[in-house]
């Protein structure tokens, strides 16, 4: 009996550090010290007014009202976008990188920016990547590497001429 134990409790918690493994956890990006889910305080005092502030309606992200009925709104900066609603906070939606490498997010202590190649991404991330091989991420992803967090929505990692370009945040309907 105490061998069935031993083995069930190896078995558990073997399973409990693999799923872990292949959780993206977006707590651990952190831009200009802003983290995933801010404030718009903390956004406004780290980059100014938006220069866009408008309602989103339809199907972008939280299909545009927060619990109480409240619009969902975009905060738009010349490089980088937020979504969400001052009661229920905002994420992070996109972040488009420049080739010097100045714009740039952080996960842990590895620096995500437009100097990033396909390939180096690949290698820091594949733990992430789940069921995909790099012969289809050659061919169906070519300039588009998903990562998914916990649920269904997931991040977006657009590269071009094998440089990061872009990262998005992406949320089914």
């Amino acid at each position: 009996m105490r061998k069935y134990f031993c083995l069930i409790l190896i078995i558990l918690i073997t399973g409990s550090i693999c799923s872990q493994e292949l959780n993206f956890d977006v707590n651990k990006l952190k831009f200009y010290n802003l983290t995933f889910h801010t404030t718009e305080k903390e956004i406004v005092n780290t980059f100014g007014k938006p220069e866009i502030n408008y309602l989103l309606d339809g199907c972008d992200y939280y299909a545009g009202r927060d619990a109480d009925g409240n619009p969902y709104r975009q905060l738009k900066y010349k490089n980088i976008s937020f979504i969400g609603s001052p009661k229920e906070n905002y994420i992070l939606q996109s972040v488009l990188f420049d080739r010097n490498g100045k714009i740039f997010i952080k996960y842990d202590d590895i620096i995500l920016n437009g100097k990033m190649t396909r390939t180096e991404f690949i290698k820091l991330f594949k733990r992430y990547l789940g069921d995909y091989t790099l012969e289809n991420l050659d061919t169906e992803f070519k300039e588009m590497i998903p990562i998914y967090m916990k649920s269904d929505d997931g991040l977006y990692f657009r590269f071009k001429d094998d440089k990061l370009v872009k990262i998005e945040y992406w949320s089914p309907c």
